[in-house]
């Protein structure tokens, strides 16, 4: 491997540990588990405080983290072009899924907006949504993969 790639690899976990610690004081017990990145953002589950419900149903909290600081104003564009009110300061999401691991369905119940500080913004407690299928090869199809494998 040569020194370019590997000084790139260990930027690359650096910085997402950067992103991950101060974030982590502030949910106890979170043991905070990366999935995925898509669109510059990188995915995690707390893998620690998955809630194991009746009917093989799962609840899991998750965390969109920005890579970058370029990614975190690209992001905020682009929520406000697709008409959302995303506040100039958004640092990052956490999202609370219900996944059916039978039926293969997620369905969200609750998001937080933080600010760059990790001060909550915003909380939605979603009502009334229905069941989505989770697709193969998309973060939540990632998701299901690491919430409904088999307990060993």
């Amino acid at each position: 491997m040569d020194k370019r790639r590997f000084f790139s690899r260990l930027y690359f976990v650096l910085i997402t540990c950067l992103l991950i610690l101060p974030y982590s004081k502030d949910v106890n017990g979170a043991d905070w588990i990366y999935y995925g990145k898509s669109n510059g953002l990188l995915f995690f589950y707390d893998m620690e405080n998955i809630t194991f419900l009746r009917h093989n149903i799962n609840q899991v909290w998750t965390a969109s983290i920005p890579e970058s600081e370029e990614v975190r104003v690209r992001h905020i564009q682009n929520e406000r072009k697709a008409g959302s009110a995303m506040p100039e300061n958004w640092g990052f999401l956490t999202s609370l899924y219900e996944i059916n691991c039978k039926d293969k369905t997620s369905t969200l119940l609750e998001s937080k907006i933080y600010n760059i500080n990790d001060k909550v913004i915003s909380t939605d407690t979603v009502k009334h949504t229905s069941p989505t299928h989770i697709s193969p090869q998309t973060m939540m199809g990632e998701l299901y993969k690491n919430v409904c494998r088999k307990k060993e």
